[in-house]
């Protein structure tokens, strides 16, 4: 999986990410939370049926690759 090498490889840069998750056949939202390359995936609230279902997460942390995070994270939308 692209985020456990991303988080392995970028651990003393990484600080912490968070984001919210859709994915496709799950009603909730998923909370993804790191720290270094700790993570976790937990279900969240239900989608509100007038709510448009995105995706957004947040990296937080010192001399990270911009253009490689969004290959990567377009890589798993996709």
């Amino acid at each position: 999986m692209w985020m456990d090498y991303f988080l392995h490889i970028n651990q003393n840069s990484i600080i912490r990410v968070k984001g919210i998750l859709s994915f496709e056949g799950i009603s909730r939202k998923m909370i993804f939370q790191a720290v270094k390359s700790a993570y976790m995936l937990e279900e969240g609230n239900f989608w509100q049926t007038n709510e448009e279902r995105s995706n957004k997460i947040i990296f937080i942390g010192r001399k990270l690759d911009k253009e490689s995070i969004r290959e990567g994270v377009e890589f798993l939308v996709y």
